[in-house]
This record gives C-alpha cells, structure tokens and sequence, in this order.
C-alpha cells in the first residue's frame, strides 16, 4: 500500500503530530493531488498554447473579517471569488482567464499573521514578505500561487 504525502500529512493533523501556528487554519480544497498534478500539466500546455489563463490566487482573511463574519467567513471569500472569476471570463476581454483560489488562509487571532496597521503602504510590504513563506516556488506545486490578497476589516488608510 502506497501512501501519498498529502495522506500522511493529513494523517499527523489528524493526530496532532503536526500543527499550524496558534490563530491559523487553511481552507483547502479536498482533491487527488495525483489529479490535481494531471490538470496542472493540461492547464500549463492549454494555457501556453491557446487564449486559456490561470491566476492562481492565495486568499488570506485577516482577524477582523473572522471576527466580522464568523464562521461565514469561507463561504463569504468563496461567494465574492465566484463573482471575480466570472467577471474575468467574460466574452468581451476576449481571453479566457480563470481565478482559481488554491488556498484560503484564515488568520483567527492579531498576531498570527502580518501586523496590519493604519499605514497602507507598511501593510502591503508586510503582507508580501509574509506570503512568501506560503508560496513554493515550483509551479506545478499545490503550495503554489500567483497573487495573494489580504481581506481585512481594518482602516488602512487613515
């Protein structure tokens, strides 16, 4: 028997042998990650050879939008990313760019993910040099993604 490495790793959270820093939890989507690599593969070929596009997307919700919403808080990212994805593959942009959310990232608690502050500019430097740690670098990796979004309730522009 055979065991994949996204199985073992579900197997240590399932046990507690393996941990997310305290205030942080992922939202994946649940798949074959044999299939996931296949699909990657087509999309890489279709989208190098055709109109079809992939952005990738990393969706983080900070600790005033999972204050705010709650336990809505995924169906909220996953309802408003419906929405992106669809005003992206309208007919008038004349290429076919998909929004994919690879992964979801809900920050429960302040200091569990960058320190969003008042000043717009500290927050995006912040934000980006934090989800790095979460990109691989290989594209064809699930841990991979193209852009990632901070969601916050917080006033940055004061």
């Amino acid at each position: 028997m055979s065991v994949s490495c996204f199985q073992l790793i579900a197997f240590l959270f399932q046990y507690g042998l393996l941990a997310l820093p305290d205030g942080v939890y992922t939202v994946e989507p649940i798949y074959d990650p044999q299939a996931e690599d296949k699909e990657r593969q087509t999309r890489s070929r279709r989208s190098a050879n055709s109109w079809d596009h992939y952005v990738e997307v990393l969706v983080v919700a900070d600790s005033k939008m999972h204050e705010y919403h709650g336990y809505n808080l995924e169906s909220y990212i996953l309802t408003l990313f419906s929405t992106v994805a669809s005003i992206y593959r309208h007919q008038s942009l004349r290429a076919s760019i998909n929004v994919v959310v690879v992964k979801i990232i809900i920050l429960k608690h302040e200091n569990a993910g960058p320190h969003v502050t008042s000043n717009a500019q500290d927050t995006l430097q912040q934000f980006c040099r934090w989800q790095q740690l979460y990109n691989d670098r290989d594209e064809d990796s699930p841990n991979h993604h193209d852009v990632a979004i901070l969601l916050t309730r917080g006033d940055i522009c004061r």
